[in-house]
Parts: C-alpha cells; sequence; structure tokens
C-alpha cells in the first residue's frame, strides 16, 4: 500500500453526476438550459420597471 496521502486517485471512466445517465454531455446540455432560463429570468426582472414608464391607461 502507498502512504503518499497526496497521490492522484486510480484512473476511472469519468462518470458525470447529477444526470441519471452520467454522460458528460448531458451535464452539458443541462447547464445550458439552465442558462437560458437564468437569462430569462433576469430578462423578466430587467422589463418590471417598464411597465411603470407607460400610463396605466394605455396598460392592458
Amino acid at each position: 500500500m502507498n502512504e503518499n496521502p497526496f497521490q492522484s486517485p486510480a484512473q476511472t471512466p469519468k462518470r458525470a453526476k447529477g444526470v441519471l445517465s452520467g454522460s458528460m454531455h448531458d451535464v452539458v446540455a443541462v447547464a445550458t438550459y439552465q442558462k437560458h432560463i437564468m437569462k430569462c429570468i433576469l430578462a423578466y426582472f430587467c422589463l418590471i420597471p417598464i411597465q411603470f414608464i407607460f400610463p396605466a391607461d394605455g396598460r392592458h
């Protein structure tokens, strides 16, 4: 047994955690979807002040 506590772990096939398939491609796809959702939320919050620029009688 090696006594070096700083030894790198043995090379194993890389499986991604957080997705059922374990594929890195699926992790990248999930991250891309999350990025787009975050952009939509940011756009929503940026557009909220615009409703106060227009008069209330012009809004539906």
